[in-house]
Formats: C-alpha cells, structure tokens, sequence
C-alpha cells in the first residue's frame, strides 16, 4: 500500500521514472508556496517529460550494459534534481 493519493499514484504511473521524482521533489517544493502546488508540480514533471525524460529512461532501460535498478533509481533521482536545479525558475516564495 502506498502512502500516496490515488491522484498521485495515477499521476505516477503516467510519468517516466526521471519525472516522478521530479514531481515528488516538486510536490514538496510547490506546496509551501502557492494552493495548487499539486496542479504546478504535475505540469512542470509533464514538461520535463516531453524535452527530457522519456529519452534518458529509453536509454537507461535500453543502452548495452543497463545499469541495474538501483543505479537507474539514483541516475533517474539525480537527472531530475538536475534539472530541477538548472532549467527551473527559482521559487520566490510569493503565494
């Protein structure tokens, strides 16, 4: 059983692996500022997916000599807070 929302589990399974932990971070990120954090998180893991995501998982899932899943876990996690790092606007803390 899951500690998430049947939103957010639903939410998951439509995201690559780079995304979901994109959106899990941003989940938490997102809530402290404004109502409709879930709403912003959600949008911002799909952007993300769209430019980035669906290729690193392709490759991480299929290159010769794959990592094994816990490596791709930590690729995956670290490719997203890069991201999360260089290409997003930074939170002003406004609501």
């Amino acid at each position: 059983m899951s500690n998430y929302s049947i939103l957010q589990q639903n939410t998951l399974a439509g995201l690559s692996e780079t995304a979901q932990c994109l959106y899990l971070k941003l989940l938490g990120v997102f809530q402290g500022h404004t109502k409709d954090g879930e709403r912003k998180a959600l949008f911002a893991a799909s952007r993300y997916d769209d430019r980035f995501g669906d290729v690193i998982d392709y490759i991480m899932r299929n290159c010769p000599n794959k990592p094994d899943d816990k490596t791709r876990q930590s690729l995956s996690a670290f490719f997203a807070e890069r991201w999360r790092n260089n290409f997003m606007p930074k939170a002003t803390g406004a609501a």
